[in-house]
């Protein structure tokens, strides 16, 4: 999709400040407003579902086995199209667009991380990749001691979706300032 094609589904303004006045200005990206209902709803259906399997699973739960849960969890409930495609839209849409300039890690949102290649550390509810990382990790809880805390880990593209969308919230359905500060 073009970048223009792009910008009139989403809507755009005008941006009104940047962190650093050297920084190229994009405009800014936002929630359509035709949109708002699905994002809204997307939120609190992953937020149900972290909620359901809890926080350390939803580190690692795949998007086919959330629609799965979902559809199966009557308090949940189905994934609705709305949902599916808007959440396809904000991960396969370039990032750059949003003014995000890292690299895209994973490339497509059925991804999964397999249980075999991680670890959970204890007490944190997170995962880490074995082997070097973990040694890595092992080796600064035993410099450092009990006052190291691991305050992330491995996340599976479902949870970094959510965080994601939780960010563009809080920026009241700014995308793009949301995608910077990631």
């Amino acid at each position: 999709m073009k970048r223009r094609d792009f910008l009139g589904l989403v809507g755009v303004s005008c941006l009104s400040s940047l962190a650093h006045a050297d920084e190229i200005k994009h405009p800014d990206i936002w929630v359509k407003e035709d949109q708002k209902v699905a994002f809204e709803s997307l939120v609190k259906r992953l937020d149900m579902v972290e909620k359901t399997i809890g926080y350390s699973n939803f580190n690692l739960i795949s998007f086919d086995d959330t629609l799965k849960l979902a559809r199966n969890h009557p308090k949940i409930g189905a994934f609705t199209p709305a949902e599916i495609a808007y959440a396809e839209e904000i991960f396969y849409t370039d990032p750059v667009i949003y003014g995000f300039y890292g690299k895209r890690t994973i490339h497509h949102l059925t991804d999964t991380i397999p249980e075999k290649d991680v670890i959970k550390i204890e007490g944190s509810g997170h995962y880490v990749y074995k082997g070097e990382p973990h040694e890595l990790l092992v080796r600064l809880m035993k410099d450092v001691g009990k006052t190291l805390i691991l305050t992330s880990g491995v996340r599976s593209v479902v949870k970094q979706l959510s965080l994601h969308l939780e960010k563009i919230k809080s920026e009241q359905g700014n995308i793009t300032v949301a995608a910077r500060s990631l």
